[in-house]
């Protein structure tokens, strides 16, 4: 009974919340690879179909998802001009590790950073020291945990391309020692055969971490109306669905 009672206040909270939503229809990310975004023209991703989840959970609206390159759509956050959430982030990549600077949701999909290597020369993490004088492929804007400031100290050298397929190129070619790889996007472009199998992943990744919904405090309604939504997402058949074709 407590269980049922629950669900029903959650339902009523998410459709007063869905109510308040119609001025509100904009998603932002500036993740720009699969499976989150797999094609911008035909609105393939897992991004996608989460809009489209939510627009069947609010009959009336639609809601589209919006590609921002990192530093623009962090500068519009600061300015107070972002009119809606941003996907698939964390905390502390927000500077934000006890969630008092914007809102947050539970998360939308759990994920692990890779420390990639080539199988003929496999790299295997054991703590920080074996990374001393090893060079690593990263994304260009993005932070990690550590080894920005390995990097900063001139133990760890860095080089950036603009995405993680390109982090694999550069680690395939042999001009560094290992890369840095969301799990999700690896073994997406394994299943669908966009990389070859010759990558070795470190038994120790370098970190676990959720992607949760970051939201702006002056916009409320819209934790208001995603939070109960992502917390029954991992007991909704549908969304698990969703989620198996990545």
């Amino acid at each position: 009974m407590l269980r049922l009672l629950s669900s029903c206040l959650l339902l009523i909270l998410c459709f007063d919340a869905a109510a308040k939503l119609q001025k509100y229809n904009s998603l932002y990310t500036y993740y720009s690879k699969p499976p989150f975004i797999v094609d911008v023209q035909k609105k393939a991703g897992l991004f996608y179909d989460f809009a489209r989840y939510l627009s069947e959970k609010n009959p009336g609206a639609i809601f589209n998802v919006i590609y921002i390159p990192r530093k623009r759509l962090e500068q519009q956050l600061k300015n107070g001009q972002l009119d809606g959430p941003i996907l698939g982030v964390n905390p502390l990549w927000f500077n934000d590790k006890h969630e008092t600077k914007y809102l947050w949701t539970a998360p939308i999909y759990n994920d692990i950073d890779d420390f990639v290597s080539l199988k003929t020369s496999p790299f295997e993490f054991k703590d920080i020291t074996s990374l001393y004088k090893k060079s690593f492929a990263g994304v260009s804007g993005l932070y990690y945990v550590d080894l920005n400031e390995l990097v900063a100290r001139d133990k760890l050298d860095r080089v950036d391309t603009i995405g993680d397929q390109q982090v694999l190129t550069i680690v395939e070619k042999g001009w560094v020692d290992l890369g840095v790889i969301s799990r999700s996007t690896y073994n997406y472009l394994l299943k669908h055969k966009k990389i070859d199998n010759n990558f070795h992943l470190s038994t120790i990744p370098h970190e676990s971490f959720e992607r949760r919904v970051l939201i702006p405090q002056d916009q409320k309604v819209w934790h208001e109306f995603l939070q109960p939504i992502l917390l029954r997402l991992p007991h909704d058949p549908k969304w698990q669905k969703i989620l198996s074709q990545y």
